[in-house]
């Protein structure tokens, strides 16, 4: 019962986080394309919104795991840091709207402008270990002990996809009391080399195929837990009808014994025996 239960709650989140970002993202559109105007705080909500959902939705292989009693200890783990990090994004969004009011009136100072992207950046690279870190997870729960050559690669592919983008993000100099706030590491060109472009492609390649596979893996595992289950119910109905047959046999053997020892009549011999026979 606590499975069914947990299935339940499982495709509510999913529901509700995917109607969410739906709503979320229209009313933007909306508002971009001048059907109405919004205040800076009802952007900071709407976003704010949209960043529980994409949050939610994120978590709910491991909310599934959870509730399905399979790696509580990892699933509690990668839940609480996805919490975190959405705690790390609302602040960032609420950051910047407070930016924002404060550019209107003109009282914006270079480090208030400063401190804001640094949170940002802090928020993104920690971001982006979570994603990496609960792909990996994900990963190793798929694939158990199969195709260890496959999930080495995949895994050596998702670390440097990792190592990219933070040192992509490290090469992002934010300093106030420069001219320019924001300025480009010259290391950033070390990103460029067709070495590394290639491995980045090799990498994202990769993670497509293994992904597909996961895929794979999924589908075949849910056709036999669906084959089992099938056989299960065809193999418990077939015991109960025999169960059943064997109970009217015991019974229209008594009442065949009454009758010949004349202690019934022949019509409620009949009665009794066409009733009985319905049953099988």
């Amino acid at each position: 019962m606590a499975k069914i239960q947990g299935g339940k709650i499982y495709r509510t989140i999913s529901s509700t986080a995917i109607l969410g970002i739906f709503i979320a993202v229209a009313i933007l559109v909306f508002a971009i394309l001048g059907f109405f105007s919004l205040s800076s705080g009802v952007f900071g909500l709407i976003f704010s919104i949209a960043v529980i959902c994409i949050s939610l939705i994120s978590s709910l292989p491991w909310i599934k795991r959870l509730e399905d009693g399979v790696l509580k200890k990892a699933s509690i783990i990668f839940i609480s840091f996805i919490v975190i990090t959405a705690v790390l994004w609302i602040v960032a969004v609420w950051l910047g709207v407070m930016l924002y009011n404060k550019s209107v009136s003109g009282e914006v100072a270079d480090k208030e402008v400063a401190g804001v992207l640094l949170f940002v950046k802090i928020a993104t690279i920690t971001s982006t270990q979570l994603m990496i870190a609960s792909s990996i997870g994900n990963n190793v729960v798929k694939f158990k002990k199969t195709m260890l050559v496959l999930q080495a690669v995949t895994y050596a592919s998702f670390l440097f996809i990792d190592f990219y983008l933070v040192y992509l993000l490290a090469c992002i100099n934010i300093d106030p009391a420069s001219s320019e706030i924001i300025s480009i590491a010259d290391g950033i060109s070390f990103l460029g080399n067709r070495w590394m472009i290639a491995f980045l492609i090799l990498s994202v390649i990769f993670i497509g195929i293994s992904s597909g596979i996961i895929r794979a893996i999924d589908n075949r595992r849910m056709r036999s837990a669906s084959e089992h289950l099938i056989i299960h119910q065809e193999n418990l109905s077939k015991a109960q009808n025999e169960s059943v047959k064997e109970k009217v046999e015991d019974k229209l053997a008594k009442l065949k014994d009454l009758h010949e020892r004349e202690l019934i009549s022949t019509e409620e011999y009949e009665t009794k025996r066409k009733e009985l026979l319905k049953d099988i």
